[in-house]
């Protein structure tokens, strides 16, 4: 061990001792601290990796793009423009994923930059509800012209 090392050791060693020193002032004060202890966890309770029947049958692994929950979420329908209730980032997201289309094609639709897009549906950008619903509607129009 080196100097340094030892000179860090003993520093992180006086934080420690002046917490610990402050805890035991507090404790003198206002009374003993209950903590709870540590709880240890059985093996049997640990979720094991689910392997389903069509990854397991082609060698993969159970990952985002191969697994029944990627698949069931693909069978909800889209939500249409004209929706009743106010469009959220999963919903646009969803229409993204499902209908194929790319946030640079819907940028250049709406004639705005492609991170603008991307903040928007991630939730990093404000944007009110009308503008949600312009979005939604230009990916349903490019869905439409690939088909």
């Amino acid at each position: 061990m080196n100097i340094s090392m030892h000179l860090h050791d003993c520093e992180q060693n006086a934080k420690k001792c002046a917490t610990a020193s402050m805890i035991a002032d507090w404790e003198r004060r206002n009374g003993q601290v209950k903590t709870i202890p540590p709880q240890r966890r059985d093996p049997d309770t640990r979720v094991d990796l689910a392997i389903n029947a069509r990854s397991f049958e082609t060698g993969k692994k159970a990952d985002g793009r191969h697994n029944e929950r990627s698949a069931a979420r693909l069978t909800i329908p889209v939500v249409k423009p004209d929706h009743d209730h106010p469009i959220t980032n999963i919903m646009l997201n969803h229409a993204f994923r499902k209908l194929k289309v790319t946030k640079a094609n819907v940028a250049k639709m709406m004639n705005r930059s492609q991170s603008y897009i991307s903040n928007v549906c991630n939730g990093k950008a404000e944007a009110s509800d009308e503008t949600r619903r312009v979005m939604l509607a230009c990916i349903w129009k490019l869905s439409e012209m690939k088909e």
